[in-house]
């Protein structure tokens, strides 16, 4: 199972083969693209949907962003998903829990 893109990147942790998932925050927020995350200040979650999306450009802009905010020069997208605690997903996850 593929968890939805929305679930991705509200996903708080993970247990066995269970997604959990932040739901009020996925019910805000979860329609919105990358450059709107970032808006928006969720670093996170704009990470997490570029990579989710595989786009380069989208990790390089939410890269960028982050440093300029964070006062921070990572160079590379493998160095900040390591920061933010991201991965790509497996086919291990087959259930997603959302909380309320």
């Amino acid at each position: 199972m593929k968890i939805k893109r929305s679930e991705y990147i509200f996903s708080i942790g993970f247990s066995a083969e269970t997604a959990i998932v932040d739901g009020n925050a996925m019910r805000r927020y979860g329609r919105l693209s990358t450059e709107e995350l970032i808006s928006e200040g969720l670093y996170k979650a704009a990470f997490a949907s570029a990579l989710y999306g595989g786009d380069q450009s989208e990790l390089d802009m939410v890269l960028k962003a982050y440093n300029q905010t964070a006062g921070t020069q990572f160079e590379s997208a493998d160095r900040l998903k390591r920061v933010l605690g991201l991965d790509l997903l497996d086919d291990t996850i087959t259930k997603v829990r959302i909380l309320k």
